[in-house]
């Protein structure tokens, strides 16, 4: 495994369980991380049509703000851009508290 690959685990897995905390930016398809100095930015990218499928963008960031990485369309691994896609997902409902929102609604629907 490269290292990353490793790097996109980790985010997965520190964003799952809670560890890593994202929000949102002035863009509504965009969130940001830091660990450390480093910010993490993932998006989603526009499409033109229906028939084209959403993708995904994710840009590495050093201590300066300059992006010294980047993983989007066109990556050689597919499974790569199947993570970033997953990442996004999570870092929406981090950024979002998608989990609050639900809750709140189910409680105001039982009543």
């Amino acid at each position: 495994m490269s290292q990353l690959d490793n790097i996109l685990e980790g985010l997965i897995e520190r964003t799952t369980n809670g560890t890593l905390k994202w929000s949102r930016t002035v863009e509504s398809n965009q969130f940001v991380t830091s660990v450390d100095t480093i910010s993490v930015v993932v998006r989603e990218l526009p499409v033109g049509g229906w028939v084209i499928p959403t993708s995904y963008r994710l840009e590495i960031l050093d201590e300066m703000g300059e992006t010294i990485e980047v993983i989007g369309p066109g990556e050689e691994s597919n499974n790569r851009t199947q993570q970033v896609g997953r990442l996004y997902i999570l870092a929406r409902h981090s950024a979002l508290d998608v989990q609050s929102t639900l809750a709140k609604l189910a409680k105001a629907l039982e009543s």
